[in-house]
């Protein structure tokens, strides 16, 4: 875990290791192409106590209308949280 500060309030982000904030030990459990969808799925998984990081946050935000080509913003978990985070946003199952 790392603690950031953004705009006066700490906030813990997830993190797979020291050396970045996503890599190998984090999974996507959620892609949105609207921020704000983004946003409240991180609020409801860190208010059950999985920690989260949100992937091009920023991407998403200053492009909107080509987001697309990114895939939007993404919901990463450590991934012994994913089935957990999956249950929670009642992700269906993804096709194999």
């Amino acid at each position: 875990m790392v603690h950031r500060q953004l705009l006066g309030l700490q906030r813990t982000v997830a993190r797979c290791c020291d050396s970045c904030l996503g890599c190998s030990g984090m999974k996507t459990v959620a892609s949105f192409w609207n921020i704000d969808q983004a946003y409240l799925a991180r609020a409801r998984l860190e208010a059950s106590g999985v920690s989260v990081f949100v992937r091009d946050e920023f991407n998403t935000l200053s492009n909107q209308l080509g987001s697309g080509a990114i895939g939007g913003a993404k919901i990463d978990v450590a991934d012994e949280d994913f089935d957990r985070a999956r249950e929670i946003l009642d992700v269906p199952p993804l096709k194999t």
